[in-house]
């Protein structure tokens, strides 16, 4: 029976796809983001900045992160402690130095 338990929790994570989970360093508010939330705030921050309209709507999660009343430089990824822009955790590489 746990072999059935495991395999079903490990299907049930499958089919959620990436989950980030992000803390505020400054007021301690935790979020819960799905997708490829980095690049997704990017396409967001970048619609918000132009005025351009994005082919698709932007993921209701990802717009709770904007707006936070903190900036999103103060979001800590939970699971290791990084800066959540961190190219560690995103795995782009936005430019400037590592960390």
């Amino acid at each position: 029976m746990s072999n059935f338990r495991n395999r079903l929790r490990r299907l049930e994570r499958e089919a959620e796809g990436e989950r980030m989970t992000l803390r505020c360093s400054e007021c301690g508010e935790g979020f819960t983001a799905y997708g490829d939330v980095a690049l997704e705030c990017i396409a967001y921050g970048w619609s918000k900045d132009t005025g351009e309209k994005g082919y698709r709507e932007t993921p209701e999660d990802i717009k709770r992160l904007f707006e936070h009343e903190h900036d999103m430089d103060a979001f800590i990824e939970t699971t290791t402690g990084l800066p959540f822009m961190d190219r560690r955790v995103t795995g782009l590489d936005l430019g400037g130095p590592l960390g």
